[in-house]
């Protein structure tokens, strides 16, 4: 979307503002960021111009001297200092942030009416050439009110024009001298004009570029966190990192917990209800799952018709990779008793391999024995069961009351101080009825 065709960055034409009360608030407190640095150069050059026309005072001047001296270190130098150190200050700087353009048109009141207080004193014994020098002096002056205070078009234009009336009554003051007036009137009515046309453009200009600055941020937020939906912040990072070049994200890990769940019965399931009931039932069991991972720190990897996977330990090693892995796992059980269907859910802990796959569509996945141990406990569990592996339950360091029986190890909940790790083994609970799986017969001649 264009700044143009974004109603939140519309401009008033004749006020030159944002329509948008926001807008124009977050555009002046980015502004004030940007011309900090600018504002602050420029007071420390029109100190150090102030200050050196002092010499000029000095072997020139007489009688109006101590006048000089008062207008210049008197008024003029130390309000450019109190700007100067307000431009520091923290307890300043909220208010700065809100009315920079005040700020800026404080500065430039003292510049240039420390400018004409010194023509007032000056203009009764001016020579000629003096009245020349200070119409030059004038000139520069409404350049910089223009082209170089970075002042809004109103403000801008305001200033010049009381400078330029100011100045031309000062000339009353001067000897009559043919020519100066007219000549000084007609250049200052064009630089105001000039500069009144080139302040509107660039306010405009400044707009514009805000509100595309503006934009591109908002759309590299959304992209952002497109990536983090999809990749672990770390990759995604290392992805955006890359800038469009083609990059192969890829670690080992030494040490992975693998959860892998899968709902009990779930094809006659799906033969049943209708598509938006199937939709809305793992949406509102796998969305919970979701927000647990998030709780304990694993990373989901991905969703496979009913199937659900996730990872502790990936994509930063921890210690604690099983443990998380083993409550996530009991977490996820309560959630799927309150909802109805029941769950199939398998831990294992190994080795893996985690890296982005894909060019258009990014994935995160995980490759290794990690996944196949997990994925075999899966098949071994029954409906309502956790079971975990041999690896998974030496993992786990006596956290967790496990039930060992013949047809494996089974995660029962967190241990209490006085619970054995594992119990004897015992007979088989009697599970959930359910049909038994059929398996394709091989190809023929293999």
């Amino acid at each position: 979307m264009k700044e143009r065709d974004d109603p939140r960055f519309a401009v008033d034409r004749l006020w030159l503002t944002f329509k948008n009360p926001d807008a124009e608030q977050a555009r002046w407190a980015d502004f004030a960021v940007e011309i900090q640095s600018y504002a602050r150069l420029g007071i420390v050059l029109l100190l150090g111009l102030y200050s050196a026309f002092v010499l000029n005072d000095l072997f020139v001047l007489r009688d109006e001297l101590p006048w000089m001296l008062a207008l210049r270190f008197g008024f003029v130098v130390p309000c450019l200092v109190a700007a100067l150190v307000a431009s520091y200050s923290p307890r300043a700087a909220p208010w700065l942030r809100a009315h920079i353009q005040e700020y800026l048109l404080g500065l430039g009141i003292v510049v240039c009416a420390g400018m004409l207080a010194m023509g007032w004193v000056l203009a009764p014994g001016a020579t000629a050439q003096q009245l020349w020098v200070a119409g030059l002096v004038y000139l520069v002056t409404l350049m910089g009110v223009y082209g170089f205070s970075r002042l809004r078009f109103g403000y801008a234009v305001g200033l010049g024009l009381a400078t330029t009336v100011l100045a031309l009554l000062l000339l009353r003051r001067a000897p009559p001298q043919p020519g100066i007036g007219l000549v000084l009137a007609t250049f200052g009515m064009v630089m105001n004009l000039a500069g009144a046309w080139m302040t509107r453009t660039l306010e405009l200009l400044g707009r514009r570029e805000f509100a595309q600055r503006q934009l591109l941020a908002e759309a590299r937020a959304r992209s952002d966190s497109l990536l983090r939906n999809a990749l672990p912040v770390e990759v995604a990072a290392r992805l955006r990192a890359a800038d469009g070049d083609r990059v192969v994200i890829a670690d080992r890990h030494d040490a992975v917990t693998v959860v892998l769940a899968d709902i009990v019965d779930f094809t006659p399931l799906c033969e049943r209800l209708p598509a938006e009931a199937i939709a809305a039932l793992l949406d509102s069991m796998y969305s919970p799952f979701d927000a647990l991972c998030a709780a304990h720190g694993v990373e989901k990897i991905k969703t496979l018709g009913d199937a659900w996977l996730a990872a502790s330990g990936v994509p930063r090693a921890r210690p604690d990779h099983a443990i998380a892995a083993a409550r996530l796992a009991l977490e996820m059980r309560a959630v799927a008793e309150q909802i109805g269907p029941a769950l199939r859910i398998g831990i294992h802990t190994g080795p893996a391999v985690a890296g982005v796959i894909g060019r258009t569509r990014f994935a995160y996945d995980l490759w290794g024995d990690a996944v196949t141990g997990a994925a075999a406990m899966e098949r071994g569990s029954r409906p309502g069961g956790i079971r975990v592996s041999a690896a998974t339950a030496a993992a786990l360091h006596g956290a967790f009351v496990l039930v060992e029986d013949e047809d494996g190890v089974w995660l029962m909940g967190e241990r209490a101080d006085e619970t054995p790790t594992v119990t004897a083994p015992r007979a088989r609970p009697q599970p959930v009825t359910e049909a038994p799986r059929k398996v394709a017969p091989p190809p023929p001649g293999s």
